[in-house]
């Protein structure tokens, strides 16, 4: 029924709002004032959560006190407040996306060279006003249509007193490429100029507004899910009204109306669109609330996904937030679902806690489980808690475990030739390399090789295995077979200073030793769990086998097992870094706990109410 609605490809944050509310969330420090000077990006929601975080938006330079920390916003800021800032404080952190500062470069060496430069943008955007202040301002025309370029008398003054004039062409990063274009072949036919154009249009920005113009063909209804002061979004709305009439904007903090309700409701193929600073789990809540819509069928359950990097305090936090609420916990930690590692793993102690806990300890090591396996037990508890009308809370660290609800999983059936590729495939590895491995998968598959890293030899064969067997590319495979867990997930990752939670691994480690980790491992080596510990990769385990076995001396076992985590929670960070559909909370926005509690509750509620979802919390 749901394949009448689709969420367009690549939607979510563009590189630059990504890496604006990443920094933001993690630059923040306990006792540290953090501000915004201005919007960080032009999203509501978003800024609403990093209020919730404690980062203060200002937008008056008299309320920054001296030595605050400041991030300026993606869109830039001027010239003159920058130099401002700089007398003010020394703590800046300049969050200006690279496409900006490419953008107001190139603007201020047309501005040099060029007797005229037009600028196509918003007039009064952020990033225009910006731009426009490092630059020759009496140079530049701000343009918003062809139109504006035609009936414009500074253009016409331009060419009657400069004969042979050299104009210039610019736009901001987020203008509509087919207004850019039109305007570049209309001045190229002009012969009484030199034209000297620089293309400064955002490629995501441009990709987006082409699946625009392709969607609004192919469906019956358009959605366009955003922020009206994002320049990019409110583009997408406006090519997709101009080319189909049943063409919706809705915002990122509001729910679709019921005048909007009754033609979605007839739509047959209704497509939903984005723009760069609209975070995914907007379109999360757009879709459950538009299932619910068209269906009237009743809302998924909900289930709240507390994710983190080791040693971050995701056990404690979520503690806090079940203690509070009708909630059981369910792990998804890939090392604490092993029976018998427990101070290594950080286990907690399920006998000290009131909470119902589930899916610690459950499997031999001997054993070692799939993420299919586990996948499939996860989704099987999680049903049982909903059925005891109680709220589930994943909590973990595996990305692998908790992308197995939320994204789903391709899991292809045995194929009897399985073996025969897969040994040809790594013979063929020795052979020629793993570079000439990722080639042939561009070759074949170019959307996976885009998702896998160069040098991720395991899942490089992986995607050409599946090719051999099928015939078919592991990425169109994974569309057309892949399910996610029938819930709707609201999810937070939990976040400090990446030196604080590298201090905090130091003193966690420390901890291990002194509680008896060396123990707990020779007991293991005793019952000769030791082939079991090396099969399941159990970092640290590992660290503390060499050396009661004299192959490391002890203080370079503590460095070694440090340095093994620190360089794991490295990557459980990157994986969250390259997301936006997770709600992101740091730890240290406020000295009371219960605060941050508090925000994490308001904002499960908040999604819910988009999606239409009501009941779970509504005791609390």
């Amino acid at each position: 029924m749901y394949s009448r609605i689709q969420i367009c490809e690549d939607l979510g944050f563009c590189g630059g709002v990504r890496n604006a509310v990443w920094k933001s969330v993690l630059s923040i420090e306990k006792n540290k004032e953090i501000i915004v000077f201005g919007d960080l990006i032009h999203n509501d929601r978003v800024l609403h959560e990093l209020l919730l975080n404690n980062v203060r938006i200002v937008k008056d330079l008299s309320q920054i006190h001296p030595d605050t920390r400041v991030i300026i916003p993606a869109h830039g800021i001027t010239k003159e407040n920058l130099e401002w800032l700089h007398q003010r404080t020394r703590d800046i952190i300049d969050m200006t996306c690279p496409m900006v500062v490419n953008m107001r470069n190139k603007l201020i060496h047309l501005s040099h060279i060029c007797d005229l430069v037009i600028l196509l943008g918003r007039k009064n955007h952020t990033e225009i006003v910006g731009a426009i202040s490092f630059s020759q301002k009496d140079k530049i025309l701000v343009i918003e249509s062809l139109e504006d370029l035609q009936s414009s008398t500074i253009f016409r003054n331009t060419l009657l007193t400069h004969p042979q004039c050299n104009i210039g062409l610019i736009s901001q990063t987020t203008a509509s490429s087919n207004v850019f274009f039109n305007i570049q072949q209309w001045l190229q036919a002009k012969t009484d100029l030199s034209l000297t154009v620089m293309n400064t249009l955002c490629p995501t920005v441009i990709k987006r507004q082409k699946n625009a113009e392709k969607y609004a063909r192919l469906s019956d209804a358009i959605i366009v899910v955003g922020d009206r002061r994002s320049s990019n979004t409110y583009s997408l709305y406006e090519i997709a009204l101009s080319i189909n009439s049943q063409s919706y904007f809705i915002p990122s903090n509001s729910t679709i109306e019921e005048k909007e309700k009754k033609y979605l409701q007839k739509a047959q193929s209704i497509s939903i669109l984005a723009g760069t600073s609209s975070p995914y789990y907007v379109l999360d809540e757009t879709l459950e609330s538009l299932h619910q819509t068209i269906s009237e069928q009743p809302s998924k359950k909900p289930v709240v996904v507390m994710y983190g990097p080791t040693a971050v305090g995701k056990t404690s936090f979520t503690e806090r937030f079940a203690k509070k609420y009708s909630c059981e916990i369910i792990n998804f930690d890939s090392m604490q679902v092993y029976e018998h590692l427990y101070i290594g793993t950080a286990r907690p102690k399920q006998e000290d806690s009131s909470i119902p806990q589930h899916l610690f300890g459950y499997v031999n090591p001997r054993n070692r489980i799939t993420v299919a396996a586990y996948q499939k037990k996860a989704i099987s508890t999680i049903q049982d808690v909903l059925q005891r009308n109680r709220i589930p809370i994943l909590v973990g660290g595996s990305y692998l475990y908790v992308s197995s609800l939320i994204d789903g999983l391709f899991d292809m059936k045995p194929d009897t030739n399985s073996k025969e590729v897969r040994e040809t495939l790594s013979q063929e590895n020795q052979e020629i390399g793993l570079y000439e491995m990722y080639n042939r998968l561009l070759a074949v598959d170019p959307e996976a090789a885009q998702r896998i890293h160069a040098n991720d030899q395991k899942r490089i064969l992986r995607a050409l295995e599946v090719y051999e067997l099928t015939g078919k590319p592991i990425s169109l495979l994974q569309k057309e077979s892949t399910e996610k867990a029938p819930f709707f997930f609201v999810k937070f990752g939990l976040l400090r200073n990446p030196e604080e939670i590298y201090s905090r691994i130091h003193r966690r480690t420390k901890n291990m030793f002194e509680n008896g980790l060396l123990e707990e491992v020779q007991w293991l080596l005793d019952q000769g769990y030791k082939e079991a510990i090396y099969e399941i990769k159990a970092h640290g385990y590992r660290e503390c086998i060499e050396y009661l076995e004299g192959k490391m001396p002890y203080e370079a076992t503590i460095e070694l097992m440090e340095k093994n985590t620190r360089h794991y929670a490295k990557r459980q960070l990157t994986w969250l870094r390259q997301r936006s559909d997770f709600h992101l909370l740091n730890l240290d926005a406020c000295s009371d706990v219960e605060t941050i509690v508090s925000s994490a509750l308001h904002i499960t509620k908040l999604s819910m109410s988009h999606s239409f979802i009501q009941g779970a919390f509504d005791q609390t």
